[in-house]
């Protein structure tokens, strides 16, 4: 469940209009099938693009242990 698999696919996307809405004439994109990404990196993959509320809840920030927060790089230590 956290991390996702490539061994499970699953099938994700609304179902089509109009099986909930009985009307004709309307089209929808049919779901697609993918193996399932998982929890983690979907959140992963929020966060690096905004930081949404919904996600930062389980979030939390740790210094590097390399480099203690200061952000430098290997050479930088040298």
């Amino acid at each position: 469940m956290l991390n996702g698999s490539i061994k499970i696919k699953v099938l994700f996307g609304k179902h089509p209009l109009e099986s909930r809405l009985k009307w004709t004439g309307i089209t929808a994109k049919p779901r697609e099938e993918d193996y399932y990404k998982g929890i983690v990196p979907v959140m992963e993959d929020i966060l690096r693009r905004d930081r949404n509320p919904n996600i930062m809840r389980f979030a939390r920030s740790l210094p590097c242990e390399q480099c203690r927060g200061k952000r430098l790089n290997e050479k930088a230590f040298r």
